[in-house]
């Protein structure tokens, strides 16, 4: 799969998955922090510990309690990603590239 067409990888029961911009979800051998060592910083952000996101993925972007930020993400998933107030800052950079 080409990485232009990833949306997103998350993690589900001990697996890793990609999920790409037109739906299709594809296994991954490697778990997400091993991922996340050889994916380029620019295009992904590790949300939490079950999804790495795109910049294309993010369809909204919600305040959330307590200084967190919740995510909206195409193609969506029944998962909320919600990212703690400690990366928020982090986060917020990475989008502003």
């Amino acid at each position: 799969v080409p990485v232009e067409k990833i949306a997103y990888f998350f993690s589900e029961n001990k697996l890793s998955f990609a999920v790409t911009t037109d739906q299709k979800r594809f296994p991954m051998d490697q778990p997400l922090d091993e991922l996340i060592e050889v994916l380029d910083p620019q295009i992904f952000f590790r949300a939490n510990r079950q999804f790495i996101v795109t910049f294309q993925s993010i369809a909204e972007i919600h305040p959330y309690f307590k200084g967190r930020i919740k995510l909206n993400l195409t193609p969506a998933t029944t998962e909320e990603v919600v990212i703690s107030a400690e990366r928020t800052p982090e986060f917020k950079s990475w989008i502003d590239q």
